[in-house]
């Protein structure tokens, strides 16, 4: 994917035109952020915008221009921030909770109408898990169905970790250097060119009387996140919001955006145009001058036939094992079918405005304990083992694994 890097006023007063001139209810704003220790108590560096089926990442500087890559408007007055906080255009996040906290406290942005992909993972899951996964193990997971994704993906964004993580022998503040390093831009424009396909193939799985309530879940997150008490830091962020499979009929109406996400031309939506390669140069002999005829495949070999009756015997054949195929094919097509219905939309379940995890880890948090979370919970309890997916490295919780 191309990159551009918004680093001036005019810059981002073109994308907010680009942005508005799009069909707001129809289209989709794929948007992260990154940073020095990204929330109140640090700073926010890049905004990467994604506006499918456009493949270009746009990067918002905001390192560079501050508080004008919000207020920076169009002929129009539009800015990002009146975007950002509109009620008509849909913003797709993962994890928006650090992300809302870091615009809230230094930009005063309310974030609205936003879909949440890690959300979204979490309730298309057979019920029986506890805790969200963060970016990189959904995209492992889901490697096999995402349309366009690049090779050496997981490669080319250790590359770019390697920068940034002190453990691996990198600083945070290299996101404040410019220019940017190129491993650093590809790692910002790796996380974007998967979220589109996670969306599509999570839509798939969500039941009506899910999705109804995912988008209380969400708006929950982000007034969590601008609470004074909100902690983005901790094992209570890998825990996911309660989860109510059954709901009655009357429960299940959606709203916008989620009306948009379980509509049927959400896939389409989500499309994002690839960049044709160049043509390979051929290295074949070329051809005589004068001679413009084209080569043709060598056909089958003749079919020995002693006689008419032979030539209807064989032709017979031919026809019995065609209608053969097409019947095995359409059993296998039908089978299929029943079982994507069976496995791809699993049983609605929905969830509660806040988890209570959360309000009681609140209430406890100026406990004596150094942790109130080590009394609040056993980790080895009411998970398998395939749910324990939690800490991937990357996920930022808490650092090291402890699930």
């Amino acid at each position: 994917m191309p990159t551009s890097m918004i680093d001036t006023e005019a810059k981002v007063s073109t994308l907010v035109t680009s942005i508005v001139a799009r069909p707001s209810k129809q289209h989709l704003i794929f948007i992260d952020l990154e940073g020095v220790d990204l929330s109140r108590h640090g700073s926010v560096s890049i905004m990467q915008v994604l506006l499918p089926p456009e493949p270009t990442v746009h990067l918002v500087d905001v390192h560079v221009l501050g508080v004008k890559a919000f207020t920076a408007g169009n002929a129009d007055g539009v800015t990002l921030q009146s975007l950002l906080e509109s009620n008509e255009m849909p913003k797709v996040f993962f994890d928006v909770r650090n992300d809302s906290d870091a615009l809230f406290s230094h930009f005063r942005i309310h974030l609205r109408c936003v879909i949440d992909l890690q959300v979204m993972e979490f309730a298309s899951r057979p019920p029986g898990g506890r805790f969200v996964k963060g970016l990189a193990k959904c995209v492992s997971e889901e490697s096999s169905r995402l349309p366009n994704m690049p090779q050496g993906w997981q490669k080319r964004k250790d590359e770019g970790r390697k920068l940034f993580v002190p453990e691996l022998g990198g600083k945070y503040e290299v996101f404040l250097e410019r220019p940017m390093a190129p491993e650093l831009v590809d790692y910002c424009e790796l996380d974007m060119m998967m979220m589109p396909g996670l969306l599509a193939i999570y839509a798939r799985r969500l039941g009506n009387n899910v999705a109804a309530q995912l988008q209380d879940i969400v708006d929950a997150r982000i007034a969590l996140s601008q609470s004074a008490s909100f902690n983005g830091q901790g094992r209570h962020m890998a825990v996911g919001p309660s989860i109510t499979r059954y709901r009655s009929r009357a429960s299940t109406s959606l709203t916008f955006p989620m009306s948009l996400v379980c509509g049927l031309s959400i896939a389409d939506i989500c499309r994002v145009d690839t960049i044709s390669q160049p043509q390979i140069a051929s290295t074949s002999s070329p051809k005589p001058e004068g001679n413009t005829s084209m080569t043709l495949p060598a056909l089958a070999p003749p079919i020995a036939v002693n006689s008419a009756a032979d030539l209807l015997d064989q032709l017979s054949l031919a026809t019995s094992n065609t209608d053969n195929n097409i019947d095995q094919s359409s059993s296998v097509i039908a089978v299929t079918d029943e079982l994507a219905d069976t496995t791809m939309r699993p049983e609605p379940y929905s969830s509660s405005y806040l988890d209570d995890d959360y309000e009681e880890y609140a209430l406890r948090s100026s406990a004596d304990s150094p942790d109130p979370w080590d009394d609040l919970h056993e980790y080895d309890k009411d998970d398998s083992e395939k749910d324990l997916t939690a800490c991937d490295i990357e996920c930022g919780y808490c650092g090291h694994c402890m699930y």
